[in-house]
């Protein structure tokens, strides 16, 4: 069944100082890297290992030493795939908590 953001869902706004590379992909096309290569998350997941960093690592020139150590954080969302290559981990807000039933 289709999740709906109604008055009462919570809101977040996630935002980065800085990024080497971000894709959206269509989450009905998005093919999910493996389970072994997560580091930590489900919805908000960090890679360890992934086909975006592998792609970012053929068409920049980021590197370890030029901006530093990057990961590829990835959003799951309902409609898109948001992957994120950054030096730092998002800012996560909460614009609107979840009204009590």
């Amino acid at each position: 069944r289709a999740i709906e953001s109604t008055a009462v869902s919570r809101l977040f706004e996630i935002t980065w100082k800085s990024y080497i590379a971000y894709a959206v992909r269509n989450e009905s096309y998005a093919n999910p890297d493996k389970p072994e290569d997560v580091e930590s998350g489900r919805l908000a997941v960090v890679y360890s290992k992934s086909r975006f960093l592998e792609y970012v690592a053929i068409d920049t020139f980021a590197c370890e030493m030029h901006p530093g150590p990057f990961r590829h954080i990835g959003v799951n969302c309902l409609n898109h795939v948001v992957d994120v290559a950054s030096t730092e981990l998002p800012t996560v807000r909460l614009l609107r908590a979840p009204i009590p039933a």
